[in-house]
């Protein structure tokens, strides 16, 4: 943790891929990662990011992947 939330947010994604699971679950998040996911999302990488809320704040990110790590 610290200054490598997008490398650990990467890291879990191409696990979760390797691992065949549809989803991520990314923790913590930043606005830097959420920017970053949205750029992934866009150009094709991911189909679809949620954000998990507590009654104030955002705990954690939900993306789907579609394989394209490999």
């Amino acid at each position: 943790m610290g200054r490598r939330i997008l490398n650990d947010a990467l890291r879990t994604i191409v696990n979760a891929e390797k691992r065949g699971k549809a989803t991520a679950n990314l923790q913590p998040i930043s606005t830097v990662m959420v920017s970053f996911l949205d750029i992934m999302k866009i150009r094709g990488y991911i189909k679809k990011v949620q954000t998990a809320h507590t009654t104030h704040m955002p705990v954690g990110i939900c993306g789907q992947v579609l394989g394209y790590f490999h």
